[in-house]
């Protein structure tokens, strides 16, 4: 973010530099808790079954990460709440 690549057309800096070092040195220590993990260590999908579709046969897998509450709360949200349901989708 320094260098040609830090600046727009006109040559002006995009990015305080000063500032994204030290957000940097600080910020970096957590890249490893955003990548996921090797996958030949970790399974993210466990194989639950399979099922035939159009006469294809397919497996079906299950998330080794679970879900979580809050997962489930913003799946079921839209029983909480009486009214009608639309989505953006459907405004043309």
């Amino acid at each position: 973010m320094s260098g040609d690549s830090g600046r727009d057309r006109l040559g002006l800096e995009l990015f305080d530099v000063d500032v994204m070092t030290r957000v940097w040195a600080n910020e970096k220590k957590h890249v490893q808790c955003l990548q996921d993990p090797d996958p030949a260590a970790v399974h993210l999908y466990t194989e639950t079954g399979s099922l035939v579709k159009g006469g294809i046969h397919l497996k079906t897998y299950r998330c080794g990460r679970g879900t979580v509450s809050l997962e489930s709360f913003h799946r079921h949200l839209v029983t909480f709440i009486p009214g009608q349901q639309f989505s953006s989708a459907m405004i043309v």
